[in-house]
């Protein structure tokens, strides 16, 4: 492990310890569970996040003498990513109950997963007003990652180097405010009586 991260600092939770904890180690996992998962990149990044917490509430039990920090995070990750891959099949199968969201909504959540927001769909006046109010509930570092990716149509290495951050955490932050604006568009949609989600 290097010598600048300190184990008695990551328990007490000192938060320039835990960024350069995450920074040192989170590329070589995403790596590792990137190939392992079958190249899901959003899964991955989940995966990784979820293994750092998971690893931080666990740092008392962390004991280099028995392996080094990485090998120690890839072997969190393999409960991780078990517990993930069941959640992603539970959500897999209630996907058909969002096909009768007028088909441009369902288009438009599902596109920003892989794709550039679709302007389209989102210029269309019933939908325009929706996009905007979802955008504006989410927090600033959500919008900025949206924003620079999907309208701008900057890469994931251009916006690491913008903002300060490795590939990584920009894959992570981008998967993060993915899902907050995909839930909030589709609670905000369920509030509008002319949008029929069920």
């Amino acid at each position: 492990m290097s010598r600048t991260i300190s184990i008695r600092l990551l328990k007490i939770r000192d938060k320039d310890t835990i960024k350069q904890w995450f920074n040192e180690f989170a590329d070589r996992l995403y790596t590792v569970v990137y190939y392992r998962i079958g190249r899901d990149s959003d899964l991955a990044a989940d995966i990784v996040q979820q293994t750092f917490t998971t690893a931080l509430l666990k740092i008392k039990e962390y004991q280099p003498a028995r392996g080094d920090m990485l090998t120690w995070l890839i072997s969190l990750s393999r409960n991780v990513t078990k517990k993930m891959l069941k959640e992603k099949n539970r959500q897999i199968s209630l996907e058909p109950q969002l096909h009768s969201v007028n088909g441009r909504l369902f288009q438009l959540c599902s596109a920003i997963d892989t794709h550039p927001l679709p302007a389209d769909i989102i210029e269309q006046a019933e939908l325009a007003d929706l996009v905007r109010r979802t955008l504006g509930l989410l927090p600033e570092r959500y919008r900025k990652a949206l924003r620079q990716y999907y309208y701008e149509q900057n890469p994931i290495e251009q916006i690491a180097k913008d903002e300060h951050l490795s590939q990584s955490a920009v894959r992570i932050l981008l998967y993060r405010a993915r899902k907050a604006f995909k839930k909030h568009l589709l609670n905000s949609a369920k509030s509008i009586d002319h949008i029929d989600l069920y």
